[in-house]
């Protein structure tokens, strides 16, 4: 009867020891999870700013055909763009001018630096030892002080030549202005082009 009365009070406590050792590998996963959902969240960043910066900096290039307002212009799309908290400074080197091409329609366009004649742009973005990196939650846990993420985005200019064929449009009522469309008749030849039919093949004409 004194053994069993013992027991509750020796059982007393017994959780300490338990917590005790799991508090560290709780602290361990929880930084862990947190970092690494910051990281993406970093990395998803750091994508839309490479991304504006390929963007803004071709559509530019692709206009002017100045290389140092292209540059301008990547630069000042990674200002518009927050990453880990900060704008994004993209440097000259950043920013690197070559050609898009691809030996196949079903291909995708591979991208060259530095060759001519230029008909797209790559911006390549990085946070790492040079500018901070990504710094880390509970450091002396995880046993780094920053983390490293890369991202880099290509905008190439395409020119097509598109030519659109459009039949029945003199009796097809326009929805602008519910009057019907006469084709005009000087417009007999087709121009040179590609043929984009876009109604029945039976029925394909030039307008």
């Amino acid at each position: 009867m004194d053994k069993i009365s013992l027991l509750p009070n020796n059982r007393r406590g017994a959780i300490a020891p338990l917590a005790a050792l799991l508090l560290p590998v709780l602290l361990l996963l929880s930084a862990m999870a947190v970092n690494l959902a910051y990281v993406q969240q970093c990395q998803t960043e750091l994508d839309i700013a490479t991304d504006s910066a390929a963007r803004a900096s071709s559509r530019i290039f692709s206009t002017t055909g100045d290389k140092s307002k292209a540059i301008a212009a990547a630069k000042k799309a990674g200002e518009l763009n927050f990453v880990a908290g900060k704008a994004m400074d993209f440097l000259d080197e950043n920013i690197v001018f070559g050609m898009s091409a691809r030996s196949s329609v079903a291909d995708r366009y591979d991208f060259q630096a530095n060759l001519t004649p230029s008909n797209a742009v790559q911006v390549n973005g990085a946070l790492d030892s040079t500018n901070g990196g990504v710094a880390t939650f509970l450091p002396a846990i995880v046993g780094r002080d920053f983390l490293s993420i890369t991202s880099n985005a290509v905008s190439t200019r395409i020119e097509v030549d598109l030519a659109v064929s459009l039949t029945g449009l003199d009796r097809w009522p326009t929805p602008m202005t519910s009057q019907r469309f006469t084709r005009p008749s000087q417009l007999r030849h087709p121009p040179v082009g590609i043929l984009a039919t876009m109604c029945h093949p039976t029925h394909v004409g030039w307008i």
